[in-house]
Order: C-alpha cells, then sequence, then structure tokens
C-alpha cells in the first residue's frame, strides 16, 4: 500500500510538471515568436518609407539596419530587398550578387498575394533556422524581407525544460516526502480492513473494526460491520441447522446414505458407514460403486433414480452376528425429475426373529395342546365303544384321562401367565422376606420331594430381602425347585442360597441332578424347549417353567446365569436389585 502510494505520487507530480512545462514551454515559444514577427513586421515598415523615397537601395538597407541595431538591442534582423523577379537587390549581410534568386521562398509568394508573407525555415545561406516576414514597398514595385534568428527561443525552451527537469526531481522527492509522512495513516485503514477479513476468512466471524478517520473509510468500516453482523448471523443458522441436520441423522436407529443423479455420495450417517464397513469421513463425493459392494443397495439405487419411484428389499448383512435389513430408496425430485436418491436402512433382525419365534410359539403350543387333546379323545371313544362296561378298565382310562385334563389345565396356566409377566403386569410391590417366601415354595414341594427322597437345605442371610411380588417371586422358586426335583437322583439335595453382594441380592439354587449338556444351555429358556421330550411330558411338565423364571428375573431387572454339567447336577444364579 505505501509502495502504491509512493508511485502514485511520483506519477502525479511527473505528469503535473511535464505537462505544466510542455504547455508553459509553447505558450513562450508562441509568444516569443509573436513579438518576433510582429518586430519584424515594424522593422519592414521603417524600411519600406525609406527605400521608396530613396533611390541606393543598398545604402538604405545599410542605414536602416544600424538604425534598428540602436533601438532593438537583442535582435540580430537581417534586410533582403528583392524585385518582383525574386532578384535580390540589397541585403544587410551578404553581397547581393553572390545570392541566388528568391522567387521560390514561401515568404517571397505569400507577400505577392496578401500583406506580409511569413515562413519559419532553415537558411542554408545562415545555416541556421530563421523567422522570415516579407511585404510589398508602398509602390509595390519591390519585396522587402525581414528575418530573424530564432536560436534565441530555442535557447529559452531547453531552459524551460531544465526548470522542468529541475521541478520533477523536487516533485519526486516532495512526494517521497509526502509518502513517508502520510502512507502509514492512509494505508492504517486499508490494512485494518484486510486483516479484519482475513480473520473472517478464517472462521471469526465476530470480528469488528472501529476506525476514526473522519474520510470515507469510516463508512466503508460501518458498511463492513454490517456485512459481518449479517454474514455472522447467516452462519450461525447454518451451523445450529446443520447441527440440528447432524443430530437428527446421526440419532437415526437405521444408516442413511444420499446420492445425486450420478450416484455420487452426498451423505451418509455413522450407521450406514458401519453396516458398509467403510470410514464415515471419506465417502463424501464419490461413486456409489466404489464405496458400497452391496449389489443389492446399488441396484435399489440404480432402479430408484432410472424409474423416478421409491424401491424396497430385505438383504441380510455380513455382520457379526448377520443382520437382515429393510432397504428402502426414495428420489429427491426437482419439477418432476430424479435429481438425487435416499437410501434407508432399517435393522428387521428383531421383526423376523420375533415371527419366527411367534410361528415357533404357535406350532409348539399347537402340539403341546394336540398331545393331551387327542389322548383324551381316544381314551373317550374307547370308553364309548364299550370299555366303559369293564370297571377296572374304566377306571384306569378315566385316571389318564384326568392326568391329561390337568396337563392341559398347568400348560394353559403357565402360558397365561408368561403372557402376564411379558405384558410387565404384576400385582403389589413389597419387601418381600426371601427366607420366608423360600420356606413357603420348600413346604407346598415337600411331598414330591419326599417321594424322591431329595432333602432341600436352606443358607439365607438373615432379614434379606427383594423387593417384588410375593406371588411372582413364589413362582420363580417353584418353578427352580420342582425343576431341582424332578430332575434330580435318587437320595439327592438341593441347596437354596442368598445373600447380598456389591448392593445386588445374589440367589443361587444348586441341584445334583441329571444336570444339563452343553449343546442344550443356549436354549434353555426357550419356550417349550426340553432336554428330554419323553421324560419332561413323562413328569407333567409343560416346558415353560425355566421361560417363566427368566422373564420374572427380567421383570426385576434381574438377571439370570445356568451352570451345569451332564451327571453333576445344574446351579442357576439369579441377581436382583435389592
Amino acid at each position: 500500500m505505501k509502495r502504491k502510494i509512493f508511485l502514485y505520487g511520483i506519477m502525479i507530480s511527473a505528469i503535473s510538471v511535464i505537462a505544466c512545462g510542455l504547455l508553459t514551454g509553447f505558450l513562450i515559444h508562441q509568444m516569443s515568436l509573436d513579438a518576433l514577427k510582429n518586430h519584424l513586421k515594424d522593422s519592414l515598415c521603417q524600411l519600406s518609407a525609406t527605400v521608396s523615397v530613396n533611390g541606393d537601395t543598398q545604402q538604405v538597407v545599410d542605414a536602416t539596419t544600424d538604425a534598428l541595431k540602436k533601438n532593438m538591442t537583442g535582435y540580430d534582423i537581417r534586410f533582403t530587398v528583392m524585385d518582383e523577379n525574386g532578384d535580390v537587390l540589397a541585403d544587410s549581410h551578404y553581397s547581393a550578387d553572390a545570392m541566388e534568386i528568391h522567387s521560390d521562398r514561401p515568404e517571397f509568394l505569400e507577400a505577392k498575394t496578401q500583406t506580409f508573407g511569413t515562413a519559419y525555415r532553415y537558411s542554408d545561406t545562415l545555416r541556421k533556422r530563421m523567422l522570415y516576414v516579407a511585404t510589398l514597398s508602398e509602390d509595390s514595385t519591390i519585396i522587402l524581407r525581414a528575418a530573424a534568428p530564432v536560436e534565441d527561443i530555442n535557447a529559452m525552451l531547453w531552459r524551460i525544460f531544465y526548470i522542468c527537469l529541475i521541478g520533477l526531481a523536487g516533485g519526486v522527492l516532495i512526494s517521497l516526502l509526502i509518502s513517508i509522512i502520510r502512507s502509514p495513516s492512509l494505508a492504517r485503514p486499508a490494512k485494518a480492513l484486510a486483516e479484519a477479513c482475513h480473520r473472517i476468512s478464517d472462521g471469526s466471524y465476530d470480528q469488528r473494526i472501529t476506525l476514526n478517520t473522519k474520510t470515507e473509510y469510516d463508512a466503508v468500516a460501518e458498511d463492513f460491520n454490517r456485512m459481518a453482523d449479517k454474514l455472522s448471523r447467516t452462519i450461525s443458522k447454518l451451523h445450529n441447522r446443520n447441527s440440528q441436520l447432524d443430530m437428527i441423522l446421526s440419532s437415526m436407529n437405521g444408516g442413511l446414505v444420499a446420492v445425486d443423479e450420478k450416484q455420487s455420495i452426498i451423505f451418509m450417517n455413522a450407521i450406514a458407514a458401519e453396516l458398509f464397513d467403510i470410514p464415515s469421513d471419506s465417502e463424501q463425493g464419490k461413486p456409489l460403486y466404489q464405496i458400497i459392494e452391496n449389489a443389492n443397495a446399488r441396484q435399489l439405487v440404480t432402479q430408484c433414480l432410472k424409474h423416478g419411484e421409491g424401491q424396497q428389499s430385505e438383504v441380510t448383512l455380513p455382520t457379526t452376528p448377520p443382520s437382515i435389513y429393510r432397504m428402502a430408496t426414495t428420489p429427491i425430485t426437482e419439477d418432476g425429475t430424479a435429481k438425487g436418491c435416499i437410501l434407508t436402512m432399517v435393522d428387521v433382525t428383531r421383526i423376523r426373529q420375533l415371527e419366527i419365534m411367534r410361528s415357533q410359539f404357535v406350532s409348539n403350543v399347537t402340539h403341546e395342546l394336540r398331545t393331551p387333546l387327542t389322548s383324551i379323545k381316544g381314551y373317550v371313544e374307547t370308553l364309548r365303544n364299550g370299555a366303559i362296561t369293564n370297571a377296572d378298565l374304566a377306571d384306569r382310562f378315566l385316571e389318564i384321562i384326568d392326568i391329561e385334563a390337568e396337563r392341559l389345565h398347568n400348560l394353559i396356566g403357565d402360558l397365561l401367565d408368561l403372557a402376564d409377566i411379558e405384558s410387565g403386569v404384576d400385582g403389589d410391590i413389597i419387601d418381600c422376606d426371601l427366607q420366608g417366601g423360600v420356606d413357603q415354595c420348600i413346604e407346598l414341594l415337600s411331598m414330591a420331594a419326599k417321594e424322591k427322597g431329595v432333602s432341600i437345605h436352606t443358607d439365607i442371610d438373615g432379614g434379606l430381602t427383594v423387593q417384588g411380588n410375593a406371588h411372582r417371586l413364589q413362582q420363580l422358586f417353584i418353578n427352580l425347585i420342582d425343576n431341582g426335583i424332578k430332575y434330580n437322583v435318587e437320595n439327592g439335595r438341593i441347596d437354596i442360597i442368598a445373600y447380598q453382594a456389591s448392593g445386588k441380592v445374589v440367589i443361587k439354587v444348586q441341584d445334583t441332578g441329571i444336570g444339563i449338556g452343553d449343546q442344550h444351555l443356549s436354549r434353555i429358556f426357550e419356550r417349550f424347549y426340553r432336554v428330554d421330550k419323553g421324560r419332561s411330558r413323562q413328569m407333567g411338565g409343560t416346558g415353560l417353567g425355566l421361560s417363566i423364571v427368566k422373564h420374572l428375573v427380567g421383570l426385576y431387572s434381574g438377571n439370570i446365569v445356568i451352570d451345569s454339567e451332564e451327571g453333576r447336577g445344574t446351579t442357576f444364579t439369579i441377581e436382583l436389585p435389592q
């Protein structure tokens, strides 16, 4: 900025000085020529009057020249007298006989037609530039010419040129001095504006300028500050809007990918990047086929852009474990034309698993109900066909029908209980005494334990309580103890241990039964799952007991773990919040 101010100052000074010098020189040169021309005209008038009354032309010319030299100091005037044919009759500086005919001279020709003839040219006789003025005598018989050199005028022009150079040098020095003194104050506002613009371009949108120069810079600074305020508000709104959009898209449960009409990725949220196993910050602007290898996803996007209609499909992605995703596309339209596409991916693995579980549940319930009903129907038909007349056979058939009806009753009861537990239906929540609740369950199952010779022992910390519904907790312990009795060995043992640890109540139910194989442990809590189906039905089990236990523990935000080994018994460990 300072350099520019200095250069501009020099340029202005140089142009001003040169222009003034040229104009002044031109005017002085012209004025000097006009003054000399007038002097020559006056001299010619004097010579014309003299020549017209005297006959000796050369003598008159010499006398006139001497008289003019006395009165016109500083001018070396040359007089020439010519006849009408251009022959020189007399000359003040050279011999007339030695001079050539002047009939072709411009001033001679012009004087014959006008009052005065003038010419500004180089003189071959005197070898210098001269100003010539010619006129007719009063009797129009001869032509008088006066000439004067213009070297003095040209020398004056050179003096003016030297003065201009001196003025130019002085102007440069003055401009340099002014630039040194004034350039910092002139450049300071521009520098402040430049620095503020640079900081705003770097993201510092709160930058403002305060100037007090009393120049146009103050208005520029005010406009700049207003522009910065508006820009800051606009950027803030865009940032907030983008942040909200990012939060919304990032909070989606599924993946989202947006592409333009050329299938270049515009946006991809973190879930989509994770599903396709790519860095979330490296996909923008790249073609879809380079980023996503899944053929189904690419085909859905291609069809959506081609037909301008949404498409959807379910795809199994190779995640760990494999997941089922419903992929759907929605076109981004402008004036009815697809300009892009949005691909969404929703995890439907759990839904499909629930559908499978529901189908399996219906199938299992149907099977579990059909078996006792078929048995009951068969025995009833047998009784109707005459077996009722045989008292012993009829009693045995009726006993079997009663057993199967009890199985149906228990099965329906367990199904209703399981439905209530899954729906979160619970009774009054109280502090339940564990020792008292376990003792009641042991008393209810004492006959079954006595028949098999199983002994039940408890080791429960005194005063230990659990918040919950007493009936639900009783269901939990009855199912575990009943399983421990049914699948125990003769003269086996069941231990029920309860204590407090890390703010939780830990309950362990251990038995010395037949145990469970490792291949069954992952499915042991499923509905209607039985390790030994024949033995379970023979013992009157419905296949829902452990499923009820797991859901009861989940109802109270607890956790259950099973540890079992074939031939060495089973241990159920339950943790419940206190």
